[in-house]
Parts: C-alpha cells; structure tokens; sequence
C-alpha cells in the first residue's frame, strides 16, 4: 500500500503536511470542524457580523446584509439548512463578483440560494463596498 502525503501551499511552494496536523487555508482558518471561525444559526434577517459563519435557518427566505464597515480581507460564510433558502443583500455601493460574474450594484444587487444547502464564502476585496466569492456549493442566482 503506498504512502499518503497531505500537502498544502505556502507562498506558492507545496508543503508537505504529517497525517494528523491541521491544514490551514490561505485566510488561516483551520479546516474541517468549523474551527477558526464563529459559527451561529440565524432564524431571522440580520447583518452579517466580519468573520463569521452563518446557518441559515428559516422556514421562508432569509435575507442576511452584507456588513457596512469591512476591511480587505474580511470573511463572510453562509449555509443553509432549512428550504426557506437564503439572500445575501448588499448595501449602498456594494457589490458582489462570482468570476466573471457581477451583481447589481448598491441595495438592489443580492445572491440567492437555490436549494436548502448550498453555501457560499465570500472576502471582501475592497473595504466596505466589494466581495468577491472565494468558494461555493449549489447553485444560486444573482441580481
């Protein structure tokens, strides 16, 4: 039976990880175990908190806001866990880009759940105003 190395990347060069360490993405958030991020279940529309991870729980669509104050950097997670799905809206000024892909700016401009468990992080890539989606699950539409 061969050998299994992890290996993860540090400033573009691969290293090698020994079985049983934590591997840590780019953003230094532990992976796997939900550790390094504060996780909360939300049954009501809200604003989002910088750094946090949210689970969306309500039976209709819940509308979480992106915060207005978020320095480069900062992170936002979201999953769902309920068919109520949810909206990530935005706010004066803001948008969110998914690849190539763009949404309107200012209050008018969201992205949307599909189904029950699809998820999405996004960085915030110009302070207060601009997002960028780092990883997603699902399918979602977008204004």
């Amino acid at each position: 039976m061969a050998n299994r190395v992890s290996v993860c990347f540090i400033d573009g060069q691969p290293q090698p990880v020994p079985d049983g360490d934590v591997i840590v993405d780019a953003i230094g958030t532990a992976l796997g175990g939900g550790g390094g991020i504060t996780w909360s279940i939300v049954t009501a529309n809200e604003t989002m908190t910088i750094n946090t991870g949210t689970v969306a729980n309500k039976g209709t669509l819940l509308t979480l806001t992106l915060p207005a104050t978020a320095s480069v950097g900062s992170v936002i997670r979201v999953v769902g866990m309920n068919t109520g799905l949810w909206r990530i809206a935005q706010n004066t000024g803001g948008k969110i880009h998914f690849g190539d892909l763009v949404t309107t700016t200012g209050v008018g401009g969201y992205f949307e759940s599909v189904t029950a468990y699809d998820a999405m992080e996004l960085v915030c890539v110009v302070a207060d105003n601009e997002w960028a989606v780092v990883s997603s699950i699902g399918n979602f539409t977008y204004v």
